[in-house]
């Protein structure tokens, strides 16, 4: 919705001493700048309505996720298959990972 906002302070600065004094004028009005916003408000959410219709619904899921980056780290190490995949807990940041340091350490 801030495409609203920034298209009325476009018209405002177009209406303004400012605008006029640059010699721009009144290049779209009201009625096109907000028409231009809507239709590509429209693409976008149809955009994304499609790319939900066609996406694999097996992999629906992928797009999100309510795991935070810290548990993601913990779960990754705890449920790890062998130490070469546990290895990957050193490759990022320590805070991440600071509840199980102990079990990290054995």
């Amino acid at each position: 919705m801030i495409c609203f906002y920034f298209g009325s302070r476009y018209l405002s600065y177009m209406e303004s001493d400012a605008g006029n004094a640059r010699g721009l004028g009144m290049v779209l009005n009201a009625e096109q700048v907000y028409g231009v916003i809507g239709n590509l408000l429209v693409l976008e959410f149809t955009a994304f309505a499609l790319l939900f219709k066609y996406t694999n619904q097996q992999n629906i899921n992928t797009f999100y996720s309510t795991t935070s980056g810290n548990e993601f780290a913990i779960d990754y190490f705890l449920k790890g298959d062998g130490d070469e995949s546990k290895l990957y807990i050193f490759d990022i940041n320590r805070n991440k990972w600071k509840k199980i340091e102990g079990e990290v350490m054995k």
